[in-house]
């Protein structure tokens, strides 16, 4: 049973210790009806008496009488008080128990797939080894992955120098978040302030923007309304300078107009894929392929340790001198020891195969990104077979920051061999060693990233089976651990991290309509967040998605489809 609030127990106590004033005064009353007052005992006068009794107390005695007296004149009126404190009291803690119980109604509807409110989630690591004294979240750079691009650095310093403002814009694949990595590391010196924010999704955007309020110690970090944090964080870095936000892999320019502080005092980079009219918004600069001497054949060669500049060209030619396919050819050259000229045989021979077995590659990813995969997934797996399913899972799930966690606490989700590998912390990391040496897959402390374009190949490569089979298993893993109370606030740190690989989860595993009441609940627990943050619009959108979903698989009369139009009607 639910407790009353501690803030109506001092009303509580109060009025008791009221009643017990009126307790005495009413004791003190019939004492004297009853005759026990030693001065009405007497047959003096009521004057005389008054005036035997002063001659002969003492002050104490005399104090205490006045107060017994005051007692007993306003018996009547202390007891209405204290009735009153206790109503008001108890009234109090009545309405906080039915806001407890209306709030659980939004809860988890199947607790057993849920984890304790409490339960604690690190947020993935900063890279502030680098910043000593400084504020950072800004991933790790790898610098064996960068190579040349020392005119787009020189642009993008003298843009940011100018405008503030740079977007960098691109194909998938060409670099643009390696670019920003690069400029991070060469000048991080010349920041306080260095904060990374995924702008794939709306909600994931405001979320990681939020989170800099409590790096910052703002008044309102600990604010409901995410949006007043946002506008804090605004309001802050338009006083200050030195600073730099990037906003990676935008999907627009609208996307992040309201985010950028309306004083240009600091730096903003934004990535994305979107080509468009940046100028309104950031001083535009694109990110091209590499250029085959100064960059595409170095690059090989200083990533392969090899020498043969003729077969490093004639494979980059093959590559289209992008990077991606580049990074993962080398990362393949380098594990396997295979020489430049076998790679490009080997490459070949599987680009007709690809052809063949799926037909032409569509526009979401160069021919050469799926070929290079392919022949990297092919040894990782043979290496470790647990592997496979463990890339193929991460493709149903958020590209970034995916906590280890979500797998070792949802074996009974997963298939074999992945499902006894999660138990097994040794086989587990020696399968995040095989995807990492061929550069499918990075680890930084409990978190894995696999980059967008990997995981649309891995999708494309599945059987319809295997696709329903991985969505299914996916939104059952983030199911279970997203918070059972998603509208306390002692969970939302952990909703925070959970929230991109929820919304993945669930949009992959609602797209092939597989495990619906999962999918709903998750769905369901995602909008009690957002609207506890006041995301209205983003929460109205996902109590809509999960009623869809129970109305087609349970019925419009069944329970948690009432659940979900309840949630639905309060937004």
């Amino acid at each position: 049973m639910e407790e009353y609030p501690t803030r109506s127990k001092p009303l509580i106590v109060l009025a008791l210790l009221m009643l017990s004033l009126a307790a005495t005064a009413l004791a003190q009353a019939q004492g004297d009806e009853n005759g026990t007052d030693l001065v009405k005992s007497t047959n003096l006068s009521k004057d005389q008496s008054l005036r035997a009794e002063r001659s002969n107390i003492s002050a104490p005695e005399e104090t205490e009488a006045r107060y017994l007296g005051w007692l007993e004149h306003n018996q009547w009126i202390i007891l209405v008080i204290a009735a009153l404190i206790t109503i008001i009291a108890y009234v109090c803690g009545f309405l906080k128990y039915i806001k407890n119980i209306i709030l659980q109604g939004r809860r988890n509807r199947n607790p057993e797939e849920s984890g304790p409110p409490t339960d604690a989630l690190k947020s993935p690591p900063s890279d502030v080894s680098d910043f000593p004294g400084k504020i950072s979240n800004a991933p790790p750079y790898l610098s064996f992955n960068f190579t040349g691009r020392e005119k787009l650095l020189s642009d993008l310093r003298a843009a940011l120098a100018s405008n503030g403002r740079v977007a960098l814009f691109g194909l998938g694949g060409i670099g643009k978040t390696q670019l920003a990595l690069r400029y991070i590391d060469q000048n991080k010196s010349d920041y306080e302030i260095i904060w990374w924010v995924k702008s794939g999704e709306p909600t994931t955007l405001a979320s990681d923007y939020a989170e800099l309020a409590d790096k910052l110690n703002l008044p309102k970090r600990e604010d409901a309304d995410q949006k007043a944090i946002i506008e804090a964080v605004r309001n802050y870095l338009s006083q200050k300078g030195d600073w730099l936000l990037v906003f990676d892999n935008a999907e627009e320019p609208a996307s992040v107009r309201k985010y950028l502080p309306q004083v240009d005092s600091g730096h903003v980079i934004i990535t994305s894929r979107d080509s468009r009219d940046w100028k309104s918004t950031a001083n535009p600069l694109e990110v091209t392929k590499f250029d085959r001497k100064g960059e595409s054949i170095k690059f090989l060669l200083e990533r392969t340790g090899q020498n043969d500049v003729t077969a490093a060209d004639r494979l980059a030619d093959a590559l289209g001198d992008l990077p991606l396919g580049l990074e993962q050819a080398g990362a393949y050259i380098r594990s396997t020891g295979e020489s430049l000229s076998r790679y490009l045989e080997l490459f070949q021979e599987r680009q007709l195969e690809i052809l063949e077995k799926f037909g032409p590659i569509g526009d979401e990813y160069p021919a050469t990104v799926a070929t290079t995969w392919d022949l990297s997934f092919q040894k990782a797996s043979e290496e470790v077979p647990a592997s496979a399913d463990l890339l193929n899972l991460c493709a149903y799930l958020a590209p970034d920051d995916i906590p280890k966690s979500l797998l070792t606490n949802g074996a009974e989700h997963l298939p074999e061999p992945l499902a006894s590998a999660v138990t097994d912390e040794m086989a587990l990391n020696d399968a995040f060693a095989a995807l990492k040496r061929y550069s499918l897959l990075t680890v930084a402390g409990d978190f894995l990233s696999v980059h967008r374009l990997v995981q649309a190949v891995a999708r494309d490569r599945l059987s319809d089976e295997e696709r329903k089979r991985l969505a299914e298993a996916a939104v059952r893993l983030v199911n279970k651990v997203f918070p059972y109370e998603s509208y306390d606030v002692r969970t939302w740190a952990k909703c925070s991290v959970l929230l991109p690989q929820a919304l993945a989860a669930a949009g992959n595993a609602e797209g092939l309509e597989v495990a619906p009441e999962a999918t709903s609940h998750l769905l369901n627990q995602v909008g009690v967040y957002l609207s506890g943050r006041a995301e209205f619009n983003e929460a109205k959108s996902a109590y809509e998605r999960a009623l869809k979903i129970d109305e087609k698989a349970l019925g419009p009369d069944h329970p948690d489809v009432a659940v979900c139009g309840h949630n639905l009607k309060i937004e």
